[in-house]
């Protein structure tokens, strides 16, 4: 999936007011997080530039497409978030929470992070 569309499904599934730049700061802020807990414990000399107002909507983001809905989630999690709209925020991050945690369980039986034999536990 990319930064377009999780923008583009997010604006369609959730109609709301906030522009792309916004949209693509979330973004960043949760593929760090999935960087940090997925693709440094595995590479650590890997790195990630993350993404601003400069990058581009063709940028494919990082979660393969099987778990991308967790971008759709999040998004509108971070809509109602802001606009507090707190029961339709609680359901959103309870999808993206689902999501994530199936990506997790993916992600560790795939491909274990080596250097520490851990796994990640969400």
């Amino acid at each position: 999936m990319t930064v377009r569309d999780a923008v583009a499904k997010t604006d369609k599934y959730k109609p709301n007011g906030y522009d792309t730049v916004q949209k693509i700061t979330w973004l960043n802020s949760l593929d760090r997080k999935i960087f940090n807990d997925f693709i440094l414990p595995r590479n650590p000399s890997a790195s990630f530039g993350g993404y601003d107002e400069t990058t581009d909507v063709e940028t494919e983001l990082l979660v393969p497409d099987d778990y991308a809905e967790l971008y759709i989630y999040y998004l509108a999690a971070m809509i109602d978030f802001y606009n507090n709209e707190t029961a339709r925020y609680s359901n959103d991050m309870s999808m993206y929470n689902e999501t994530y945690a199936a990506y997790a369980r993916w992600e560790n039986r795939t491909d274990p992070p080596e250097s520490s034999g851990n796994f990640i536990v969400i």
